[in-house]
């Protein structure tokens, strides 16, 4: 597998559904451009679990995650996320503090609109102004 460029953090995808115009762009950046990315596995599972979204963004989230990837939650990636967050003096919560250690995991940037992410020493973070 290529090396990702971006893994898309939860945030973004809930901007786009409420019709962010910056979280639709830059989803439209993605999915055109060349350079491969990606979700988290727990990002799939935050998009779809939520039971208030109409069907049409549940098929949309279903096609965005079939083309790309979507990194596993493997026991490494958990015990980086549990290093990490215990090295800050308020943790993150569990989902982003995976997400995060899966970006880094495959090298790539977190695209975001959560500001916590910045706290994470040396990871790559995009971080999407709030509109």
């Amino acid at each position: 597998m290529e090396a990702l460029s971006a893994v898309v953090d939860t945030s973004v995808l809930l901007r786009a559904e409420s019709g962010d115009a910056q979280a639709l762009d830059r989803l439209q950046q993605l999915i055109a451009g060349e350079a491969p990315w990606g979700v988290a596995a727990i990002t799939v599972y935050e998009v779809l679990c939520k039971g208030s979204a109409p069907s049409e963004w549940q098929d949309f989230f279903r096609d965005l995650f079939s083309a790309c990837d979507v990194l596993a939650i493997t026991e490494d990636v958990a015990l980086a996320a549990a290093a990490v967050n215990r090295t800050l003096a308020i943790p993150l919560k569990a989902p982003d503090a995976l997400i995060a250690a899966a970006a880094a995991s495959a090298g790539a940037t977190v695209i975001t609109a959560d500001e916590h992410f910045l706290r994470l020493p040396g990871l790559r973070v995009e971080l999407l102004r709030p509109s």
